[in-house]
């Protein structure tokens, strides 16, 4: 067999002036003040920031303050930056990779979007490749068809199940889920949901399956009133809009191509174990 795949390494972080030293670090909000463990960081003239965690958004954070004229330091408790985007290359065909987190981007992911624009990455368009993805079913380490497991009694059951998450969505604002009535739906679970359906079993198994592909969290533990905004989100969404590309080369490319940008400090392995509210700004403590 050959090996399982191998992630890319961390984006090298001696690119511009990326890498801080390492230690303790105390970041001085509002006025810029010094900071502990963090040299060299500038002068920005607007104040300091500290942000906790590399992944994208704490990549785009740094992006966009750096562009507002501040000087920002990250702090990440893992040893390479990146969060949930890992791109592994090995033991692929030629330039192939394999996302061990988060895919594909939806044709209605805005935000996302203009960041590939901005950044200068190539996109691969998926739509209307035709792909399937579901052809088989596994119970119990065993294949079987699509078609056999998923029955037309099971479809009815399925849809049962949608229909209602469509119905308890109605009212759901996804700019503020949490307002006015369907904020009760927050102290509900999806799994709750499924209980009071009393779906066929194999139904309910596949919509299980389903929950946890998307949301990588049991369906116990996922909020009916987020599950219901996302419903009401993509309501009238086409299909042919969601999983609609992938970043050519990987997500790890934004990764790099943000790293590039920026000119933010970063401390590796630097968990935030303490931050005090002061009278003359925040400190947080790695």
């Amino acid at each position: 067999m050959p090996p399982p795949p191998q992630p890319t390494p961390g984006p090298r972080l001696t690119r511009r002036r990326f890498l801080a030293a390492s230690g303790a670090a105390a970041v001085a909000g509002g006025a810029a003040l010094g900071v502990p463990g963090c040299r060299g960081l500038g002068g920005g003239g607007r104040g300091r920031v500290v942000i906790i965690g590399t992944g994208l958004a704490g990549l785009i954070a740094a992006y966009e303050l750096e562009r507002q004229h501040f000087d920002v330091v990250l702090l990440e408790a893992r040893d390479r930056v990146g969060g949930r985007v890992r791109t592994a290359h090995r033991p692929f065909y030629r330039d192939q990779t394999a996302e061990l987190g988060g895919e594909f981007i939806d044709a209605n992911h805005r935000v996302l979007l203009r960041y590939v624009r901005r950044l200068g990455l190539d996109l691969v368009d998926l739509r209307g490749v035709g792909m399937n993805l579901d052809g088989a079913i596994y119970s119990e380490g065993e294949p079987s068809p699509r078609d056999e497991v998923v029955t037309p009694e099971v479809r009815a059951e399925i849809d049962r199940f949608h229909a209602e998450v469509d119905s308890l969505a109605g009212p759901v604002d996804p700019a503020d889920p949490g307002r006015g009535p369907a904020a009760r739906l927050d102290e509900r679970s999806v799994a709750d949901l499924l209980d009071e359906l009393r779906l066929d079993p194999d139904a309910r198994r596949l919509l299980e399956r389903e929950l946890r592909d998307e949301y990588t969290v049991e369906p116990e533990r996922l909020s009916l009133l987020f599950h219901a905004a996302l419903a009401r989100l993509y309501a009238g969404t086409p299909d042919g809009d969601v999983e609609a590309f992938r970043i050519d080369g990987g997500n790890a490319t934004m990764l790099d191509a943000l790293i590039e940008e920026i000119d933010a400090k970063t401390d590796l392995e630097a968990p935030v174990n303490r931050i005090e509210q002061r009278p003359d700004g925040v400190r947080v403590y790695a």
